[in-house]
């Protein structure tokens, strides 16, 4: 039964995208801008929250799993805030590369880092006694920050990023929910059926997320 749940839970912003794709006419652009600056704070401030519930509730940052998880959401958090921070009309008063550029790449380093999370992992990285998964995660938020400051101090420097064209765009998408296919399919030979449905749903909102990207 809850298999059936989480199948139809997939299926129904699958069948919404597919709705919107065959019917381009109902797609209709809808410019929100303090809407949208606000809704993308948030979500960026609830992956954030997330990301620091991991850290503090973690035995050790040295479980790569949870690492990987934290950075997750922490990428989610960092780089889709730029989505929201460069929205026309509060910080930015034009359509830059950074703001049409991030969804991509958020989502592409958030399912790769997840993907991560449920790999088959050297243990030298929990063993070593050089600290390599607490220097991995400060190395991974610095970079990060990095990448957030250079995309604000010059906000159109991802204009070579491909994402204006279609087969990029649906290329990324395939690459991403095969990730997130994986990271689902390893948790299902580990945990119950009631843990795997939650991982189905946020699974289904970040195929959701990501499909929605190709409309």
């Amino acid at each position: 039964m809850t298999t059936r749940i989480a199948a139809f839970s997939l299926a129904v912003p699958l069948a919404v995208v597919l709705a919107l794709l065959w019917l381009p006419g109902l797609d209709r652009p809808w410019m929100a801008g303090p809407f949208h600056f606000y809704s993308v704070s948030v979500a960026c401030m609830m992956a954030a929250a997330i990301c620091g519930v991991l850290v503090i509730s973690a035995r050790s940052i040295r479980e790569t799993r949870i690492l990987f998880l934290a950075l997750c959401f922490m990428s989610l958090a960092l780089i889709f805030s730029l989505h929201g921070l460069t929205t026309p009309g509060h910080f930015f008063h034009h359509v830059s590369a950074s703001l049409t550029r991030t969804p991509w790449l958020s989502t592409l380093t958030a399912g790769f880092l997840a993907t991560l999370s449920v790999a088959s992992i050297p243990r030298f990285m929990e063993s070593t006694r050089l600290r390599l998964p607490e220097l991995t995660f400060a190395a991974s938020a610095a970079a990060l920050g990095a990448f957030v400051a250079v995309s604000l101090a010059y906000p159109d420097w991802l204009s070579d990023f491909p994402t204006t064209a279609t087969w990029f765009r649906y290329l990324l998408t395939v690459v991403t929910i095969c990730m997130l296919l994986f990271r689902c399919h390893r948790i299902g030979g580990i945990v119950r059926v009631v843990r795997l449905f939650v991982r189905w749903k946020v699974f289904r909102g970040a195929v959701f997320f990501e499909l929605t990207h190709c409309v």
